[in-house]
């Protein structure tokens, strides 16, 4: 029977259906790939069958709510009225995947058809017109059926565009959200109402948070290096404030919730490491005046900001880890950064677009939806956007990339708007030097250490 996820809220959801007739290497590599076009580009849940008759099952059970049909297989469809029904009688698209030596054979099946689109197997994933990623936009463009990004969607308020983002990707099992208790505190920190004791009552309701929190607080970095340690929850929130304590809560619970599947190779020491070391780097600059901006900004804003800017790479390393670890030879190969990896091999769903997308869905406020979706680009240059940029590319000069020898990339409109020059890049980036990098392991340590 088909893998459909349970519906729910008032909406009904939409399927895209995507049939796998054999377990081929191959077709497992396009089904992951479809997935992050499909989920991601265009918020449909999959419903996964094997055979046409599972397909065509599907279609009754769930009619117009089915988008399209995307069939991956290495022989040719049967008759004309299997094509039929795996599009609807030609109502919605269908998508074919199959080796190049049977698309010829497949065009007297589909004359007067005008919703069957063929790709072939060899080159689905390359970036001419017929590769499957400009098919699929081009094919859906003609169908309405809109990106979740798209530009009727950038003119919506954001708190519409987070709804309409919200409602359908809510079945997505691939795409994380934040710990309940991360938003929890994250909301109250938002809110001047709550009392200190209102978050000591949050904190203590998990008493491993408090437990590695009480280590944290008292380390050199927050408790200065002269400190032996000693402070109680109480005394950390009044010396180190509700918000810089709810703040590092946060941290230490999102570093111990994710889960990596045992099939993926992500390094997620080194990501916590690369992450950590943002937020550090970030709080450096802002809190010493290493920079100079123009609007106060939060520490909450650019603490979890520097923490989640990357968020993006965890789903593309915990879920695609093919192509993850093909952005990555990539890199090596072309000595580019991550972000221009992704460009290169067609940009499927970017680790900024994945990190937007799952901070929408946990419901965290359009700044830091915004400057995680722009720290690459450089184009907003907004005080957080800015400081989190120069942050991300501060922590890889350290050696502190994702991979060791990552190359950094300041965006020129970016040092314009801070008055600075690379050069000046170069004296902070000695000015934090070895003392910064011992700070960052040390307090990824002092999170991740059992119990």
């Amino acid at each position: 029977m088909p893998n459909t996820p349970p519906s729910r809220g008032d909406l009904p959801p939409e399927y895209g259906l995507l049939v796998l007739q054999a377990d081929r290497p191959e077709q497992q590599v396009y089904a992951r790939y479809l997935m992050l076009i499909l989920n991601y580009r265009f918020g449909l849940d999959l419903i996964t069958v094997k055979t046409h008759m599972e397909a065509f099952s599907a279609a009754r059970k769930y009619g117009r709510k089915i988008r399209c049909t995307v069939v991956v297989q290495d022989t040719k469809i049967d008759t004309r009225s299997t094509i039929a029904a795996l599009n609807l009688e030609d109502t919605i698209p269908l998508i074919v995947v199959v080796p190049a030596r049977l698309i010829e054979s497949h065009q007297d099946l589909v004359q007067r058809m005008t919703n069957v689109h063929f790709c072939a197997w060899e080159t689905a994933q390359g970036k001419s017109d017929n590769a499957l990623l400009p098919l699929t936009l081009k094919t859906f463009a003609a169908n309405g059926i809109g990106e979740l990004f798209g530009e009727d969607a950038q003119q919506l308020p954001f708190k519409e565009m987070q709804a309409r983002v919200e409602h359908r990707l809510r079945n997505l099992k691939t795409l994380p959200t934040l710990p309940e208790i991360a938003l929890r505190i994250m909301t109250m920190i938002q809110d001047p109402k709550p009392t200190v004791g209102d978050l000591e009552e949050v904190l203590t309701s998990d008493p491993a948070i408090v437990h590695k929190l009480l280590q944290v607080v008292n380390s050199p970095v927050f408790a200065g290096s002269g400190y032996k340690g000693g402070w109680s929850l109480g005394d950390a929130v009044v010396r180190l404030g509700r918000n810089k304590v709810g703040g590092i809560a946060q941290q230490i619970k999102m570093m111990n919730s994710l889960v990596k599947p045992e099939q993926s190779l992500f390094d997620l020491r080194r990501f916590w490491e690369h992450s950590v070391g943002c937020a550090l780097v970030a709080d450096r600059l802002y809190r010493d005046e290493l920079l100079t901006f123009k609007d106060e900004i939060e520490f909450n804003d650019y603490w979890i900001g520097g923490l989640m800017h990357d968020s993006g790479k965890v789903v593309l390393g915990f879920f695609f880890w093919e192509h993850f670890e093909e952005i990555l030879a990539h890199m090596g190969k072309e000595d580019c950064t991550f972000r221009q990896a992704e460009t290169d091999l067609c940009d499927v769903a970017n680790h900024e677009f994945l990190g937007q997308l799952l901070l929408i869905k946990s419901n965290v406020g359009e700044p830091l939806v915004l400057a995680v979706g722009e720290h690459h680009s450089g184009k907003d240059t907004r005080d957080l956007v800015c400081l989190l940029h120069v942050a991300n590319n501060l922590c890889k000069d350290l050696g502190k990339g994702y991979m060791q020898e990552e190359a950094s990339l300041y965006r020129a409109e970016v040092l314009q708007k801070l008055n600075i020059s690379r050069e000046d890049m170069e004296r902070i980036r000695d000015q934090l030097g070895e003392r910064m990098i011992r700070e960052i392991d040390d307090l990824v340590d002092r999170c991740v250490r059992p119990t």
